[in-house]
């Protein structure tokens, strides 16, 4: 189905399949979709996968998107792993943060745990992508580790280096891009859930 609206006003575009579907547009560039009823997690990551290829993102290979949250002393973490545009993987959960790094706490965690994850899956190569700077610096060693934990984390990125090879993507954080807003929204989720709170 191809679908062209010409003009410089604000639109949609319904479309018609199991779950009603529509795509909002405004004149700045900005879109968003909205699905109607309830599709169920293979349906919703299609979904997304559509939707990303609409907005020109194409994830070919094994794509890590993470993100942290806290409160308190207590850290969350979330990863989304997808293969060739599909979720093949959600990791999430939280511990208490004894260093006090808050929520880079959580997104050094979910690097850590959805590289394990890809592992222990035989996969060789993955791009990560993130909003926070430090998790690429400390791992490239373009940033100074100083404390335990952000040493702990370059050595352990330097060990995993060796077996896994990884691309570094920055993303800007809330900027609408679909699988770090669902990373975001898991390790919020795994905050509000957790016992620790």
């Amino acid at each position: 189905m191809k679908c062209v609206v010409e003009g410089g006003g604000e639109y949609f575009v319904q479309i018609r399949t199991i779950y009603p579907t529509k795509i909002y547009s405004n004149s700045k560039g900005d879109r968003r979709i909205v699905v109607e009823g309830r599709p169920g997690p293979a349906e919703k990551a299609r979904l997304i996968s559509l939707w990303e290829e609409f907005n020109g993102h194409s994830f070919k290979g094994v794509n890590i998107f993470v993100d942290g949250s806290c409160r308190g002393q207590v850290s969350s973490y979330a990863a989304v792993i997808i293969e060739n545009g599909l979720v093949i993987g959600m990791i999430s959960g939280c511990f208490r943060d004894g260093a006090g790094m808050r929520n880079v706490a959580g997104e050094i965690v979910a690097v850590e745990k959805a590289v394990e994850f890809c592992l222990k899956k035989s996969i060789t190569a993955v791009k990560i992508h993130y909003d926070y700077e430090g998790l690429y610096g400390w791992a490239e060693e373009y940033w100074q580790a100083k404390t335990p934990r952000t040493i702990e984390y370059r050595k352990r990125m330097r060990e995993i280096s060796e077996s896994l090879s990884i691309k570094w993507v920055k993303v800007k954080a809330h900027s609408g891009n679909s699988y770090n807003e669902m990373a975001d929204k898991l390790a919020k989720k795994a905050l509000q859930e957790c016992k620790m709170v």
